[in-house]
């Protein structure tokens, strides 16, 4: 069972992420799994339950940060994707380029289209 600051601070936390627009749930959950995990390594040196949870929350930066530093790494994420696709599609729109430049347009292809007159009826 998590203390009320601590549920404060991860609805502050989705809060922020919604704001930055980097909701993901799995942020939150990992956040508190963290949070716990630093709680009780406190404990286990002998700090209050209050001290322990103070501490933790200080090592962790406030949930502004922690979402700032989520949608940084969401940015970076998205423009690396966005970049590895525009290098792989570049050689496929070169290569097709290319194709129409060397197009031999005196011989028909199945690209042109036929139009045909029809002589008048007499």
């Amino acid at each position: 069972m998590m203390s009320t600051s601590l549920e404060e601070y991860l609805t502050q936390l989705r809060r922020e992420l919604r704001k930055n627009g980097v909701m993901e749930s799995r942020i939150v959950e990992e956040t508190r799994e963290h949070l716990a995990d630093a709680i009780h390594a406190a404990l286990q040196r002998g700090i209050s339950v209050e001290a322990a949870e103070s501490e933790a929350l200080a090592k962790f930066g406030t949930p502004q940060e922690v979402a700032a530093q989520f949608t940084v790494e969401k940015r970076y994420m998205i423009n690396r994707l966005y970049s590895m696709l525009t290098r792989l599609s570049t050689p496929a729109r070169k290569k097709q380029m290319d194709a129409t430049q060397y197009h031999d347009v005196s011989v028909p292809s199945r690209y042109h289209f036929r139009s045909s007159i029809k002589a008048p009826a007499s």
